[in-house]
């Protein structure tokens, strides 16, 4: 397993009831097409967050949070385990047909948990103050934005000193300014 280095992560909207992902680890971009048939989001930050509200690896237990997208042709299960020693390892497999056995993996590497949960959770700050709560469930057409998850996550960065005051000028207090978006 590889360390990752660096990576990004992006979330689109496209047509209604459609998305697409992208997990970028150092230079090798995966793509996902998702439908509304999940919900990415939601499953992805509460996957995430439960792995920082309940860090079982720090006393020597197991930590493994799980999800999967779907498209209308392929699925993504995803595989997030925390290590004692802050590092995540991530393993991404696609199975081509909906629930097929043939799988392909498409992600398999190791980085620090908290720049995982910085990345991802910096791009849904950005997506979800551009898209806004209401045009989001318009367009998604299923389900909501998982603020609730969301911001569990944004805070758990700002009790780390991971989230500055700098990046967005606010506080967790200040985030019900997203309910009027």
């Amino acid at each position: 397993m590889s360390r990752i280095s660096h990576q990004k992560f992006s979330f689109s909207l496209g047509q209604p009831g459609e998305a697409t992902a992208c997990y970028v680890t150092d230079g090798t971009e995966t793509e996902f097409e998702l439908s509304n048939v999940c919900n990415p989001l939601a499953d992805m930050l509460m996957a995430m967050a439960s792995l920082v509200t309940n860090p079982a690896q720090l006393w020597d237990g197991s930590n493994t949070a799980a999800f999967t997208w779907y498209s209308e042709k392929e699925s993504y299960d995803w595989t997030l385990t925390a290590m004692h020693d802050g590092a995540l390892c991530i393993r991404v497999t696609q199975s081509c047909e909906f629930f097929g056995e043939d799988e392909i993996e498409v992600v398999n590497g190791e980085c620090d948990i908290e720049e995982f949960i910085a990345c991802v959770t910096r791009e849904m700050d950005r997506f979800i103050k551009t898209v806004g709560l209401l045009n989001y469930h318009q367009q998604w057409q299923t389900g909501e934005f998982p603020l609730t998850y969301f911001l569990i996550l944004k805070k758990h960065l700002i009790d780390q000193d991971l989230w500055g005051e700098s990046e967005d000028g606010a506080t967790l207090s200040d985030e019900t300014r997203l309910m009027l978006c």
